[in-house]
């Protein structure tokens, strides 16, 4: 009785003393952070909420609270409701480690506990926040079973939406499908059935299976959605009967969605998914009057940023029109900056952007080409991006026609580049690795939207393409691929002051043509383009030394393609051709082939040619070696190192700071994560603000003797902070030999400092 006593009394008093007040403060908290829900609720439930500053005040005063219930009422049945609201403060806080070890205290020391289950979950929850996806997910395995058998419904639908969720983001999306079909089939909250609903919905989608898509969105409101999913819901239903080509049905949808009192921004999307279907009807007349509509009436809202994106869309892929395209993503960017389509309409043109600054010194390189070939006669010659228009399509406001560089039938072709001078020898003949001709496309007007529509979707029907989807409330996907064969380094803008040879601008050429060739595939989607651009690399410039990297990105095309024929002629083509260089290496090993040291590169040849006229006092003809490299291998990994050692010797061996000025520009500009961009960035802000030597050159200082004691605490190896001020501003002639063994790809390390150098101001 004496014991019996004693735990009554402490259950009474910690409860009305300790626990109500703070599970009290506990929901005062969660509803403060309920009000600002985050954007995507509808589509992860368990996205990390904005917490104000109030609720984590009131969050850090529940964990006090219940703390002190934990140490002054021990023998309480409130220690392990306060165990989990402090396991629960912590994951709102995110300081989920701390919460795990409060959720585990639980478990070990109340195994069975009415609360064991509800800590498992939010277990579940942090290490989810803390990216530990496979431990969660083994913790899921064995909870939702178990829950399941206790009748513990909601929580079991808790844990498989988040399961589902984490299959998403892991792109795993059939066993996230398995996982939301599961939790629609469990008896329980019926918001959280017809989330389960919506998001089987988005895998659907997310597969491709727009008529799956298209039901399981159709049926979330059988059971009880708030009104923004039911909204959403309802919206991506109609989204997805368009996409299965079901119009009728998708206006109805539309059109009942229209007649209902909507939120502003809600009835700019209805309209916006009006105007694409009639655009996926090839009806762009009306479709582009709905498009000005929105931008007009529903301004600086998500509808109007993706009517803009939407716009530039057509504009791209159907009316094959880069300028107008261009200025539509533009316009989508700035419209509403916080619409999901923002980051995609700025790669947009980013990639523009990068097209017409790669045309444009195209035609350049090859004006410049026809001058130096014909320095009598001063003939200008068509450039190699010539591109064919009529009167009626030549407009004053910068409409672009179709493009030479975007076919239209998907195989770009241009105006053959005229023999060059024969003073150049080719080594080899062009390969023939195409099985047939890229012809040029028919003449076509390019105002005839429904020919071209059509045409652009036989195309995307029969292209196999590697695709990944726009955000989720838009109807067209938008292509990205990895990046693996954009060239590291752009060609373009030399910093030479002197005229550049024929050789130099068939090199810039053949560079050039290759950047277009990987954009047209990597961004633009384009495989015949880019197939295009790389047969005529092959074809006028056989002897260039990007050739083996021109092939291997020609075998990933036909790879793109599933044609393991033409991949393997490629191959061969390699291994025969041109086997010392790295790609056929790479050949090799996929096959499985032993690979055999290669020779010395030439690049590297050049450089140690370099070195060997430095130390020999002629740097000028070290400077004709090292700006061979820039120009005969300028995607070679020893190109930013070129950079830097050319302004070196201008600045320390020349000594022209002009000049050196010129090329530690260029250096910062194309390689600016570099070790020695690094090292140049002082040298070119001290040259043009004088004042700020200051920040970059220390006066050395008499220290003090540190005490024993501070030198016992530091860290070994570690350098003081005078140490790591003090960074050489010249270097010797041996510098340029030791950074022969620097590798490219250590961006974090610092140039190595000169042991018997002393040290020197820039100036």
């Amino acid at each position: 009785m004496l014991f019996t006593g004693c735990s009554t009394y402490q259950n009474i008093t910690g409860y009305f003393n300790t626990y109500y007040n703070a599970k009290r403060t506990f929901d005062q908290a969660v509803e403060e952070v309920k009000k600002a829900n985050p954007k995507d609720r509808d589509t992860n439930y368990f996205a990390i909420r904005n917490v104000p500053g109030t609720a984590q005040t009131k969050f850090d005063q529940v964990v006090e609270k219940a703390s002190k219930l934990i140490q002054f009422y021990p023998k309480s049945k409130w220690v392990e409701e306060g165990l989990l609201l402090i396991g629960k403060s912590d994951v709102y806080l995110g300081d989920y480690d701390a919460a795990i070890r409060k959720f585990t205290e639980l478990l070990e020391n109340f195994p069975n506990s009415d609360r064991s289950f509800e800590a498992k979950l939010w277990h579940v929850r942090a290490e989810y926040y803390q990216k530990n996806s496979n431990e969660a997910l083994k913790i899921l395995k064995e909870f939702v079973p178990e829950a399941e058998a206790e009748g513990q419904d909601d929580l079991v639908l808790e844990g498989l939406l988040l399961e589902g969720q984490m299959y998403i983001e892991r792109t795993e999306y059939q066993p996230a499908v398995a996982s939301y079909a599961r939790a629609v089939r469990v008896s329980g909250d019926g918001y959280l059935r017809a989330l389960a609903q919506y998001q089987l919905g988005l895998c659907y989608e997310r597969i491709g299976d727009n008529l799956k898509a298209a039901e399981a969105y159709g049926k979330v409101t059988d059971f009880d959605p708030d009104d923004a999913l039911e909204f959403n819901s309802r919206l991506k239903h109609g989204m997805m009967l368009s996409a299965t080509e079901q119009f009728d049905k998708a206006f109805e949808i539309f059109d009942a969605l229209n007649e209902e009192p909507l939120k502003n921004e809600q009835r700019g999307l209805v309209l916006l998914e009006i105007a694409n279907t009639y655009s996926a009807m090839e009806d762009t007349g009306e479709a582009f009057a709905l498009y000005n509509l929105i931008d007009t009436t529903y301004r600086r809202t998500d509808a109007a940023a993706k009517s803009y994106y939407q716009q530039g869309l057509i504009h791209e892929e159907i009316l094959l029109d880069f300028t107008r395209a261009r200025d539509y993503y533009t316009k989508a960017k700035g419209e509403f900056q916080n619409s999901e389509i923002t980051p995609f309409a700025q790669r947009k043109i980013e990639n523009f952007s990068q097209y017409f600054t790669l045309r444009s010194n195209l035609k350049k390189y090859d004006s410049l080409l026809t001058r130096a070939l014909n320095p009598d006669t001063g003939q200008v010659k068509k450039d190699s991006l010539k591109v064919k228009t009529d009167s009626s399509s030549s407009k004053s406001d910068g409409q672009a026609n179709v493009d030479t560089t975007k076919p239209a039938s998907d195989s770009l072709i241009a105006e053959k580049h005229p023999a060059v001078a024969d003073s150049v020898q080719d080594i080899f003949q062009p390969p023939d690795i195409f099985q047939e001709e890229l012809k040029p496309p028919p003449e076509e007007d390019v105002r005839d939207d429904i020919t071209l529509a059509q045409r652009r979707r036989a195309e995307r029907d029969t292209s196999d393409r590697r695709a990944e989807k726009l955000p989720d409330s838009l109807a067209r996907p938008l292509t990205e691929k990895q990046d693996t064969l954009k060239s590291k380094a752009k060609a373009g803008s030399g910093a030479q002051s002197q005229k550049l040879s024929p050789d130099s601008l068939r090199a810039l050429i053949a560079q050039t043509e290759f950047e277009l060739g990987g954009l047209f595939y990597l961004e633009f989607d384009l495989p015949d383009s880019a197939l295009y651009w790389y047969q005529k690399i092959i074809e006028e410039h056989p002897s260039s030394p990007i050739v083996p990297r021109v092939l291997y990105a020609v075998a990933e095309v036909y790879r793109a393609y599933q044609d393991s024929v033409a991949v393997d002629s490629v191959y061969n083509l390699l291994l025969d051709r041109y086997a010392e260089s790295e790609y056929a290496v790479q050949v090799k090993k996929l096959r499985g082939l032993e690979v055999t040291s290669l020779h010395k590169d030439s690049a590297e040849a050049l450089y140690e040619q370099a070195e060997h006229f430095l130390n020999a006092g002629e740097p000028h003809k070290a400077l004709t070696s090292l700006q061979q490299i820039l120009l005969r291998y300028p995607s070679h990994p020893l190109v930013s190192k070129t950079l830097y050692a050319v302004g070196w010797i201008y600045e320390n061996v020349v000594v022209n700071n002009d000049s050196a000025d010129v090329w530690f520009k260029r250096l910062i500009k194309e390689y600016p994560t570099t070790v020695y961009a690094a090292t140049a960035q002082p040298k070119v802000a001290v040259k043009e603000k004088p004042e700020s030597v200051s920040q970059y050159v220390k006066i050395k200082e008499i220290q003090p003797i540190p005490k024993p004691q501070a030198q016992a605490r530091q860290r070994p190896g570690a350098q003081s902070t005078q140490q790591q001020a003090q960074r050489p501003t010249q270097e010797s002639q041996r510098n340029i030999r030791q950074n022969r063994g620097l590798d490219e790809d250590m961006d974090d390390e610092e140039p190595e400092e000169p042991e018997d150098e002393p040290e020197d101001d820039d100036e």
